[in-house]
């Protein structure tokens, strides 16, 4: 996004992991500090195509487009490591549906917002719990839609944003899921109706509250 976000650099080679990393930003070479990833450090190192992971925020950019991305390492920058970064214009989050799923998993949560696109996925994060887990999407409406399928989480809530190719803005907004515990039918009273008839039915079991549906 214009205003800048974080990004990940995947990089090969004999690192440790604890070498001083940064990223180079542009011609100019603007230089942001960065962190090997923790997620890859705590996996050994490597993820499961052999690379390490540098973590850095893109700084802001006035206009839409893409800058050249370099790697500096224990202050030498890498002449066999670059890529690119394409700065595009801004989108929102403003909220999810629904506001709850079950601690499971595996429900599609539709992420309302603007400016919303193709290539968009979902950012599922709980900063207290250091979790943090990422969901394909698919643009709907127009770009005010993202619909992703919810990871499994304990009972608690946690906050959804977007990312596009996996970075995330940090201004795009954040809106709230809750993970519930699933209802448990044990029972329905009464337990049969006159065909065509219709009628009211109260429906025991555990973890049944304000907000359920009967399907």
């Amino acid at each position: 996004q214009i205003g800048g976000g974080q990004i990940t650099v995947a990089m090969s080679g004999s690192w440790s992991g604890q070498e001083s990393v940064a990223c180079l930003f542009g011609a100019g070479k603007q230089r942001v500090s960065g962190a090997w990833s923790s997620s890859t450090i705590a996996a050994g190192g490597r993820d499961g195509s052999g690379m390490l992971h540098l973590e850095c925020a893109a700084p802001s950019s006035g206009t839409s487009g893409t800058v050249p991305v370099g790697v500096e390492v224990d202050g030498v920058e890498q002449g066999g490591v670059s890529g690119s970064v394409e700065y595009v214009s801004g989108w929102s989050v403003t909220g999810v549906q629904p506001s709850s799923v079950g601690e499971s998993g595996g429900a599609s949560v539709t992420v309302l917002g603007s400016g919303l696109r193709g290539g968009m996925g979902c950012i599922f994060h709980d900063a207290s719990a250091g979790w943090r887990q990422e969901s394909s999407g698919t643009a709907q409406d127009g770009g005010k839609a993202i619909v992703c399928t919810a990871p499994g989480h304990a009972v608690g809530v946690v906050l959804v944003g977007v990312a596009l190719d996996g970075a995330a803005a940090a201004s795009a907004g954040n809106a709230e899921l809750a993970y519930v515990k699933a209802p448990v039918v044990t029972s329905v009273v009464p337990s049969r109706l006159e065909a065509g008839s219709g009628g009211v039915v109260t429906v025991y079991g555990q973890h049944v509250g304000a907000g359920a549906n009967v399907l």
